[in-house]
C-alpha cells in the first residue's frame, strides 16, 4: 500500500486507538513478503482478540 508520507502521518495521526507504522522508503512501490507476513499476523490477532 503506497501513500504519500504526509497522507499516511496525516491519517495516522488521526487514528487515537494503539497503532503500529512502518515506513519502508526503500520499497517504493514494492512490498517485501515480510512485510505482508507481519500484516496477517497483525490482523489475525486483532480478529482473535475482537472475538473475546
Amino acid at each position: 500500500m503506497v501513500c504519500p508520507p504526509t497522507t499516511s502521518y496525516a491519517v495516522y495521526n488521526s487514528i487515537l486507538s494503539p497503532k503500529t507504522f512502518i515506513p519502508a522508503p526503500e520499497t517504493e512501490h514494492y512490498n517485501y513478503p515480510e512485510l505482508w507476513r507481519e500484516a496477517w499476523v497483525w490482523g489475525e490477532k486483532l480478529l482473535m482478540e475482537n472475538k473475546k
